[in-house]
């Protein structure tokens, strides 16, 4: 039965080429629909108590997305000469960030104070360039004492200050990802720009806002360094193993065949990347890779022994068919049990990952 399978794809080899790159071709363009999603509360799904906990605090106070500037002096603590000032400036700019609805520092900090029977309330620093070294001291030492300052904006050694800027960005997923995306380049525009006016200081970005931004950049750059070096090592070691070019670009393309016919399909369904999905292509690629040197080994073998490449294929794959075809079979198998996982993350690497790898037993058939 195998015999006469391979021997009518050998037949009508230019037809099921064909059909295969149309089946490729037409799966890539769904390459277009993808996004990247990186919001962290997609790792818990809806219903889950401590994500609707967490959604419900938000909904009663405030949402926690933010950005926190980390403000340090070279030497010394926040008394040191253009730290306030810089401070200062942070929070006024840090107003205009895309979609900034509260910025909280020491010098905005609504101060109170008693004056005879009359309380004042003031910002606690509402002009640093006029203060003494004397009066920077006693802004220091008035912070520390507060509650809300000391140990939260303002570390308790004296050392680390910072600004937190609030964001109430859309609920929609998309207009929030584009609303992170321009506040994250916002911020580090922000911060470059004060840490050349003010070099003396350190400026650090945290939040989760940043880490939303990170988790997106890390997986982009992934792609486009780790996965290339990745797709070469493995190039250069088929090369390697098989001593053959053809075998080499054979292997070349049902790699890259299986991962964009996986990728693809799941654009057309409209779904996004994340953070965990993202890694399903170099998993399709060592399996894909294995498989492909596995069946041209054996064809390699049986032409060193003078049958026709005809034959040699046919040979191949009658010794590899079941073997190799049980291996893709349970291994779709395997990452398609991840569906059943409560992050929906980990089921979405389980369902491309099958779809690779199910595309990638239909490739190396034809």
């Amino acid at each position: 039965m195998i015999d006469k399978l391979t021997e009518k794809i050998i037949k009508w080899r230019w037809g099921v080429a064909a059909a295969t790159l149309g089946a490729v071709v037409l799966a890539t363009a769904g390459l277009r629909n993808i996004y990247f999603e990186s919001d962290y509360r997609i790792y818990f799904p809806k219903d889950n108590p401590q994500r609707v906990a967490h959604e419900t605090m938000q909904e009663l106070f405030s949402k926690n997305d933010n950005i926190l500037f980390v403000i340090k002096p070279k030497a010394g603590d926040i008394t040191a000469p253009g730290l306030l000032e810089a401070v200062f400036e942070l929070t006024g700019q840090a107003w205009k960030l895309p979609f900034s609805s509260r910025v909280d520092s020491i010098t905005n900090y609504q101060h109170t104070r008693a004056e005879e029977d009359d309380l004042i309330v003031q910002d606690l620093l509402p002009d640093p360039a006029r203060l003494s070294v004397a009066d920077r001291q006693q802004v220091l030492e008035t912070a520390l004492a507060e509650p809300m300052l000391s140990g939260r904006l303002l570390s308790r050694d004296g050392l680390t200050t910072a600004v937190n800027v609030t964001f109430q960005a859309p609920d929609d997923s998309q207009a929030m990802r584009a609303a992170f995306t321009d506040a994250a380049a916002g911020a580090r525009s922000l911060a470059s720009g004060l840490r050349e006016k003010h070099p003396d200081i350190t400026i650090a970005l945290m939040g989760v806002v940043m880490q939303n931004r990170a988790m997106q950049e890390s997986s982009q750059h992934d792609s486009k360094t780790l996965y290339p070096l990745m797709y070469l090592t493995l190039l250069v070691l088929a090369f390697f193993f098989l001593r053959s070019f053809g075998g080499t670009f054979i292997t070349f393309l049902v790699i890259v065949a299986s991962s964009v016919t996986a990728i693809g399909i799941w654009g057309w369904f409209g779904r996004p990347l994340n953070t965990a999905s993202a890694i399903a292509p170099a998993i399709i690629l060592t399996v894909a890779v294995a498989d492909s040197i596995q069946i041209l080994m054996a064809v390699l073998q049986n032409m060193s022994k003078g049958l026709s490449k005809q034959q040699t294929i046919i040979e191949s794959l009658r010794i590899n068919f079941h073997p190799v075809t049980l291996t893709s079979l349970t291994t779709v198998a395997g990452y398609l049990a991840l569906h059943f996982s409560e992050s929906r993350p980990v089921h979405d690497l389980g369902n491309i990952t099958a779809l690779g790898m199910a595309a990638g037993t239909a490739s190396r058939r034809s």
